[in-house]
C-alpha cells in the first residue's frame, strides 16, 4: 500500500477549544493582528473568546475586520501592511473561508514587499508570518489547508496561492461557532465541503489514506444535507452542526493532497459572473 500524508497544523477541536488551549498562542509572540469579517466573528462568539485568551496570555492584539466575501488581493495587502506597522509576530484569522484565506495572503504581504503577480507566482523571498485559524463555518476546510483563494482587483477573477508556509500553525475547531449561521450559509458551505470530498475521492491523486477519510466524510455530509432539508425551518440541532464541521475539516485534508476537480473551476464562473454562493455554485456540477 502506497500513501503519503502531510499536515503541519496542530488541530485542537471540541467545544471551548480556544479558551481551553489558548496557552498555545504564547509561544508565537507578543503582538498579533486578528483578520476577520465585519460581523460573523462577533456573532459567533469566536472573537470574544480569542480576545479573552490574548488578554490572559498578555498578547497585544489589533483587529482588522474589513474582509468581505470573495476577498480582494488589495484587502489582503492592506491587512499585511497593518501587521507590519504594528510589528505583529503572528496573525489570527477568524471566520469562514474568506477571512481565513485573506489572512493567509496577509501573512505573506506582512513579510514581503511584492506585487500581486509575485504573490500568485509564489516568489516571496521571506517566510510569511505564522497563522492561527479559528473557523466559524463548516465548508471550506481552510483551517487545515495550504491554499488561499483570492479575487483579483479589477478583473474580479478567482486565483489561488498554495504553499506549505501558509499552513496555519494551529487550527481551533469548535462547532459552537457555527450555531449562529443562517440556513442559507449552512447549506451552501455544506455543499462546498461535499464538493471538496467528492472531488478529492475521485481524484487521480487520491490514495488509501485519502479514501479512508473521504468515504466517511461524503457519507456524513450526505446524511447531514438530507437532515437539513427535513428541518423545514426548525433550528439546526447541535449534533448536526458538529457533524457538518468535522466532515468539512476532513474534506479540507483532501484538498491539500488532491486539489479540486472540475466542479470548483466551473463553480468559480457562476460566482464571479452571476453572484451564486460558492458552495452552491460548485455543487451544481456534481452528479445529481
Amino acid at each position: 500500500m502506497e500513501f503519503s500524508f502531510f499536515l503541519p497544523t496542530r488541530v485542537v477541536s471540541g467545544e471551548g477549544a480556544v479558551r481551553r488551549e489558548g496557552h498555545l498562542l504564547s509561544a508565537l509572540g507578543e503582538t498579533c493582528l486578528i483578520v476577520t469579517g465585519r460581523s460573523a466573528a462577533k456573532q459567533s462568539g469566536a472573537l470574544s473568546d480569542v480576545l479573552a485568551v490574548l488578554e490572559k496570555e498578555e498578547i497585544t492584539a489589533v483587529v482588522y475586520d474589513q474582509v468581505m466575501q470573495n476577498p480582494l488581493v488589495s484587502t489582503c495587502r492592506e491587512a499585511g501592511e497593518m501587521a507590519m506597522e504594528i510589528g505583529a509576530d503572528f496573525m489570527i484569522g477568524i471566520g469562514g473561508g474568506s477571512p481565513l484565506d485573506a489572512a493567509k495572503a496577509a501573512c505573506v504581504f506582512a513579510t514581503n514587499a511584492i506585487s500581486d503577480e509575485e504573490l500568485f507566482s509564489g516568489d516571496w523571498g521571506s517566510r510569511p508570518l505564522p497563522l492561527v485559524a479559528v473557523g466559524t463555518t463548516a465548508g471550506t476546510g481552510s483551517e487545515v489547508t495550504r491554499i488561499a483563494v483570492l479575487t483579483t482587483d479589477g478583473e474580479g477573477k478567482k486565483r489561488s496561492i498554495s504553499a506549505d508556509s501558509i499552513f496555519p500553525v494551529i487550527a481551533y475547531v469548535d462547532p459552537r461557532y457555527t450555531h449562529s449561521l443562517p440556513m442559507s450559509i449552512t447549506m451552501s458551505t455544506a455543499l462546498d465541503a461535499l464538493s471538496h470530498a467528492a472531488e478529492g475521492y475521485f481524484s487521480s491523486r487520491s490514495d488509501a489514506i485519502n479514501d479512508a477519510m473521504m468515504l466517511p466524510a461524503i457519507a456524513s455530509l450526505e446524511n447531514s444535507l438530507r437532515a437539513l432539508d427535513r428541518l423545514d425551518g426548525e433550528p439546526v440541532p447541535k449534533e448536526l452542526r458538529s457533524d457538518l464541521f468535522y466532515a468539512s475539516v476532513l474534506a479540507g485534508f483532501s484538498l491539500n493532497k488532491c486539489g479540486t476537480g472540475y466542479c470548483h473551476p466551473l463553480g468559480y464562473v457562476l460566482t464571479e459572473d452571476f453572484g451564486v454562493p460558492h458552495g452552491l455554485a460548485c455543487a451544481i456540477f456534481l452528479p445529481s
